[in-house]
């Protein structure tokens, strides 16, 4: 959910020099960098990032663990298939 939410509102952000998704400086992320902090960094990486890169790093560990589990693959996957509901249930909460 967070990675949606993210992607979202760097395509659909609609402040006036802050609307371009993918140039840096000129982006959601620059806009919350400068709102944060009150300037922007040096080279094109902003704060925000951590949020949907944080949720990556999550689902890939998740997935490692269920695929490194001893178990037949249909279990594992249908395994997989309710932890993944569970983050969402408790992503929209």
């Amino acid at each position: 959910m967070m990675i949606l939410i993210s992607d979202l509102l760097y395509q659909f952000w609609r402040i006036d020099d802050f609307n371009q998704p993918f140039t840096p400086d000129q982006n959601f992320g620059s806009w919350f960098d400068l709102a944060l902090t009150g300037s922007l960094s040096g080279g094109i990486w902003v704060s925000f990032n951590a949020i949907p890169t944080t949720a990556n790093t999550i689902w890939g560990i998740i997935a490692g663990v269920i695929l490194m589990m001893n178990g037949n693959h249909a279990k594992r996957f249908k395994r997989w298939q309710m932890q993944g509901y569970s983050v969402r249930l408790l992503d929209t909460v």
